[in-house]
């Protein structure tokens, strides 16, 4: 293997092993870095295997169907604003067509909570980690939690009401005649301005979510589907359930711990911090940071970029503390054999050894 950065990371993608455990993300993100860390280590024994990242839910699916009659393969998706039940039923179905199609899956799951990076937000996890990268205090952090889920509520409201329609589509037959759909993406994001972060106007996002839809629903006029289109009703229900969560319970209510997009929520805390506690930033952070006028030890003015630049920004801030968060739950998974994400870790375990 040549002796290049690009390859450095190399080791995640498909070897030799017997058996692929395969997930979403990508090679260097947050669940294949934890998952082949744990695996690898002596929590699962003299288990050989590799851990392929896929991408989005649908390259997780593809990549399945692609390899899957040449290695066993198991899969562990993002539950992705799904309750439970219906993760656990749409996950017995992904199973069950692969199986049908001659694809040597052995199991195929969901995360407990939304997605991987939802387990990172618990206090025990989060806290140290940013107590010591940044030098702050707990309440420090614990603030910029509060404010992170209060601003994100329209978009996480957005986002749910989205995603229940791409489930009910995804659940139809995909051989109807269908002319093309109206993006019901329509925003929702916290901004950054000079006082902070500003939430969005929760009534006008509503109403363009709801307009999307109506000429979503117009898309569909005159083709059958296996089952009704959802009503407007439907996707209010969702939205207002989001958006009323109350500001007494924020921090210490877990409905956003495990419902909601955690890797929006962790995006917005290390942003915050990072605007209130500046550190000497290492590597090529420190050097996109020296670009906009960003001298060592100073804190980063969010406000100043359009939302590339801060992207950009974020993206080496987020790799800068990455691997301190994947650690601090591997420790936590290895000395709670009862933890929630221990539990999601033997569920695999056990597919991957069938």
């Amino acid at each position: 293997m040549p002796n290049d950065p690009v390859y450095k990371n190399s080791g995640f993608y498909r070897g030799s092993a017997p058996v692929a455990l395969l997930c979403e993300g990508d090679v260097i993100g947050y669940e294949s870095q934890f998952l082949s860390r744990w695996f690898r280590s002596p929590n699962a024994g003299s288990l050989k295997i590799d851990v392929w990242a896929c991408g989005t839910g649908h390259g997780l699916r593809a990549i399945a169907d692609s390899y899957g009659r040449e290695v066993k393969i198991v899969g562990i998706e993002d539950c992705d604003f799904r309750s439970d039940e219906q993760a656990s039923a749409d996950c017995q179905n992904r199973l069950q067509d692969l199986e049908g199609r001659g694809v040597a899956v052995r199991g195929w799951f969901a995360w407990g909570r939304n997605e991987i990076e939802n387990y990172f937000l618990d206090d025990k996890i989060l806290n140290p980690v940013m107590v010591n990268w940044f030098g702050c205090k707990d309440d420090d952090v614990n603030k910029a939690l509060d404010t992170a889920v209060q601003s994100l509520k329209v978009f996480q409201a957005v986002q749910a009401s989205v995603y229940g329609i791409r489930r009910w589509w995804e659940h139809t037959d995909p051989a109807v005649s269908f002319r093309g759909s109206e993006c019901l993406y329509v925003g929702g994001r916290p901004n950054w301005t000079e006082n902070g972060l500003a939430s969005p106007d929760k009534e006008q996002i509503k109403e363009k979510l709801l307009v999307a839809l109506k000429r979503w629903r117009e898309r569909f006029a005159g083709d059958k589907t296996k089952t009704p289109l959802p009503e407007k009703a439907d996707m209010e229900k969702v939205f207002d359930e989001y958006t009323q969560v109350h500001p007494v319970q924020n921090v210490e209510a877990d409905v956003w711990r495990t419902d909601w997009a955690g890797k929006e929520i962790l995006k917005l805390v290390r942003q915050q911090l990072a605007h209130s506690f500046g550190r000497d930033y290492g590597g090529r952070l420190r050097d996109i940071l020296k670009q906009q006028g960003i001298e060592l030890g100073d804190t980063i003015p969010w406000h100043r970029w359009n939302r590339q630049t801060r992207d950009s920004i974020d993206r080496e801030l987020e790799h800068e503390i990455q691997s301190r968060l994947v650690k601090q739950l591997f420790e936590d998974a290895a000395n709670n054999p009862t933890s929630e994400i221990r539990t999601n870790l033997n569920r695999i375990w056990t597919a991957l050894t069938a």
